[in-house]
């Protein structure tokens, strides 16, 4: 008898996370176990500049970035790229490799980028993320 009232637990339990997660993802950056049917046709690009003590701005290329920043369709920033897994989720990634990159590329100051996305291929939007300065 308690083995049957267990297994319930367990099972109730199981699908209460599951639709958690489901609920969950569609207000979440990151919608982890959230899984959509047909996802977003989104895509982004920016441009990155590291601003000096003295307020200069420097460019950074793809070529620097791709040497600190790989992976999940960070690489190449400048190049319009699909957000692969929503643009929300595509932009918190953006996000923290934007502050990891200003803390391990050896350069003093703030990074800045200008992102422009595209939100199932409607007219652009355009943010500015800045890296917590050092």
């Amino acid at each position: 008898m308690t083995r049957v009232v267990l297994r319930r637990v367990v099972v109730g339990g199981v699908l209460a996370l599951q639709a958690l997660l489901i609920v969950r993802g569609f207000w979440a950056d990151r919608p982890e176990g959230a899984w959509r049917m047909f996802p977003e046709a989104s895509d982004w690009r920016a441009d990155i500049v590291r601003i000096d003590a003295d307020g200069s701005r420097v460019p950074i290329d793809d070529a620097e970035w791709a040497r600190h920043v790989q992976g999940r369709g960070l690489t190449y920033p400048s190049v319009r790229h699909h957000a692969d897994a929503g643009v929300d989720n595509q932009l918190a990634l953006f996000r923290a490799a934007l502050d990891w990159y200003a803390e391990h590329d050896g350069a003093v100051g703030r990074v800045e980028a200008t992102v422009t996305y595209w939100r199932n291929l409607r007219a652009p939007e355009t943010v500015v993320y800045r890296s917590a300065g050092k």
